[in-house]
């Protein structure tokens, strides 16, 4: 047993980790439901200390580590935004202002942060890109370095699932309901250098 944490007392969501470092989401003492007042921890496995990250009375969810940089998804603002949390100087950050950020996808790399965004959908529309492909899912990302965002696809459909490391992006291209393929991105690189990894088909 790492450390004194009662898990009969919270509803958990799915973890990450990062080295010696684990965060998840809670909501402590009740049972799974959509209103439930989530918050972020993380713990040391080192020293088996516990640590709350957020306090606040809306959700805070899916996080992800890399480093000593905490990032979720945050609802504080009427809608999803990401937020940060710098665990060397206590430190939490609001990386996004459009609160579109969609709740299926957040990866972080080094000082690269992506996700999946919807600001330029039509929110009438349904996400499946066979039926309004105007609805335009689109990748992100956010350089914590330089406090830059950054649009990474710009494709008439769904874009979604992306995940990071380093330079390199990798997400979900749903290309009708039933077939989608894989595609990568290196932020290194030009600014025309997307490449289709996947020809299933389906």
């Amino acid at each position: 047993r790492v450390a004194e944490f009662d898990p009969t007392q919270f509803s958990i969501s799915p973890p990450a980790i990062y080295k010696n470092r684990i965060v998840w989401a809670s909501a402590a003492g009740r049972t799974l439901d959509h209103n439930l007042n989530w918050e972020i921890y993380s713990l040391n496995l080192d020293n088996g200390e516990i640590k709350q990250i957020t306090n606040d009375v809306h959700d805070q969810i899916e996080p992800r580590i890399y480093g000593d940089t905490i990032v979720w998804l945050d609802d504080r603002n009427a809608a999803y935004d990401i937020y940060a949390y710098d665990l060397k100087t206590g430190q939490e950050k609001r990386l996004t202002s459009s609160s579109s950020v969609q709740d299926d996808s957040l990866s972080i790399s080094g000082n690269i942060v992506v996700w999946t965004d919807n600001r330029n959908a039509d929110p009438k529309k349904t996400s499946h890109a066979v039926n309004e492909p105007n609805y335009n899912n689109e990748i992100y990302a956010y350089d914590l370095t330089k406090g830059l965002e950054r649009r990474i696809t710009n494709y008439a459909g769904n874009d979604h699932y992306p995940s990071v490391d380093g330079t390199r992006v990798v997400w979900h291209r749903q290309l009708s309901y039933s077939k989608g393929e894989v595609y990568s991105y290196d932020l290194a690189g030009s600014s025309a250098n997307e490449t289709q990894i996947t020809h299933s088909g389906y």
